[in-house]
């Protein structure tokens, strides 16, 4: 009889979703994979979503048992029943301090937060900055590092049939500019800093999915499908994510290098790790940006060491890393 799994998540257009969904694909072969999708519309008062939450979970199917339980931090914050599961797993993606603009509240998550981390039997983290930061809290021994991971396939045959004039004359690109993509129209992304300091006459700049809300954009911002959005990666001349979250990893920056494309980004925590390991250009305040871009643009080797690092994180080392993991986790290991 396969073992049972209940997977609790929130259903959103992130990195981590997306990390979570490959998971779920993976051990759906060797297990019963049950999904509760937390309802993840926001309320005026941060402390209902939740509350709501903890309803969700403790409401969803009372006195079932499972095997495994995976979540990420609305678990957490929702808090979980102990005697539901054998063994409690925890993705741990990273952690934002201002994830409230309330000081008070921010202390009571981060409170939340850390003194769950206990509960867990393990706990699995996508770069080794933030294995670091939750070896602070719980036994390093409970820790498990695996990076996030891409359809690398997919990503090569769609590089195969890509016309980079196709794409700029479907967007009205000129020829004479430079192509950079700024990832996500997000503040806190960074996007309006790259906006801020490239000469419109020289660089075409261009985002795509999630968004602020409220704000007209006076770019060209793109909603693209899986394969578009190899495209737009395969067509930017560069990659400009100036981050100030506090990022788990940053899967468009390295989907760009998979890709091929170069990458400038700001050393700021799972990110930070990616641009080292990768030797790609890091941003820090005061620099020239458009100097750096210059820089990057005139060094190929940025392209070979890029693709070289990123390429190896692929379905397979996924598949092969939680495979294992699970099965130490059986053994007691």
């Amino acid at each position: 009889m396969q073992p049972e799994i209940l997977f609790v998540s929130k259903k959103e257009n992130t990195g981590g979703a997306a990390y979570e969904d490959q998971i779920k694909k993976i051990l759906e072969g060797d297990y019963v994979v049950s999904v509760l999708e937390l309802n993840s519309k926001k309320n005026n008062i941060f402390f209902f979503t939740k509350l709501k939450y903890a309803y969700q979970i403790k409401s969803y199917k009372p006195g079932k048992k499972y095997d495994i339980l995976i979540t990420n931090k609305a678990g957490v914050y929702a808090g979980i029943l102990k005697k539901q599961f054998n063994k409690k797993i925890l993705i741990f993606h990273h952690y934002f301090s201002e994830e409230s603009a309330y000081p008070v509240v921010r202390s009571i998550l981060k409170n939340r937060l850390l003194s769950n981390l206990k509960n867990f039997d393990h706990i699995i983290v996508v770069a080794d900055y933030w294995k670091k930061f939750v070896a602070q809290y719980v036994d390093e021994r409970k820790i498990y590092l695996i990076c996030n991971s891409f359809n690398t396939k997919k990503i090569d045959t769609v590089k195969r049939s890509f016309q980079k004039t196709d794409f700029k004359k479907k967007y009205n690109i000129p020829d004479d500019k430079i192509i950079v993509y700024a990832g996500n129209a997000l503040k806190i992304k960074g996007y309006l800093d790259v906006i801020a300091q490239l000469d419109a006459a020289k660089y075409f700049i261009i985002t795509s999915g999630n968004k602020d809300k409220n704000t007209q954009l006076k770019h060209l911002h793109l909603q693209l499908d899986a394969t578009e959005y190899i495209q737009l990666l395969c067509a930017a001349d560069i990659t400009v994510i100036l981050s100030k979250f506090q990022e788990g990893w940053n899967r468009i920056a390295h989907e760009s290098l998979i890709c091929g494309t170069r990458v400038i980004g700001t050393d700021i925590a799972g990110f930070g790790e990616l641009l080292h390991n990768a030797s790609q250009i890091i941003y820090r305040d005061g620099d020239n940006l458009q100097e750096l871009i210059s820089k990057a643009l005139d060094d190929d080797k940025l392209v070979a060491d890029g693709m070289n690092y990123a390429s190896q994180f692929n379905l397979e080392y996924l598949n092969e890393r939680w495979k294992t993991f699970l099965l130490q986790m059986w053994a007691g290991e």
